[in-house]
């Protein structure tokens, strides 16, 4: 059975993480993205309640793909002036994924920013911007590969 990995970052990122997707396909994982109708979506017509319960939507479909992952990988490319940026939304999954024992891993050092610590402190490693280097962090966490599956 492949490794599913949920792929987390802003959307802003939406090629790159698509991008991430295909090489970790390529290498037989099964690699998940947030919808890229997210990215595209014309937020400012919506009344509040319509807006709120889209934004949930959107989440709730992002969440339970990382509850069925392996691990997590979060694509958190230089934005905003920070190196290895970690919006709100991205923090909330690797944080839900971190309550679930999911492993999260982050694509280049999150340390830089004021959620800095609280990244960090729920990492299993950093991969400086190579994402196929999750795979053997992976191996390195759950030696063996089955064990993968057991969460």
């Amino acid at each position: 059975m492949a490794i599913s990995i949920s792929i987390c970052g802003s959307m802003s990122f939406m090629d790159e993480m698509e991008a991430i997707a295909s090489s970790l396909a390529a290498l037989g994982c099964e690699a998940m993205t947030p919808v890229r109708e997210e990215r595209n979506f014309d937020w400012s017509n919506l009344a509040d309640a319509d807006l709120v319960a889209l934004k949930k939507g959107f989440i709730d479909r992002h969440l339970a793909k990382i509850r069925r992952s392996d691990a997590v990988l979060i694509a958190n490319f230089p934005k905003h002036n920070i190196g290895g940026y970690v919006g709100p939304n991205t923090l909330m999954e690797a944080a839900f994924a971190h309550a679930l024992s999911v492993p999260v891993i982050f694509l280049y050092d999150p340390s830089r920013q004021a959620c800095g610590l609280e990244c960090v402190s729920i990492s299993c490693g950093c991969v400086n911007g190579d994402a196929t280097e999750a795979l053997p962090l992976l191996r390195e966490i759950r030696p063996g590969g089955s064990s993968l599956m057991a969460h």
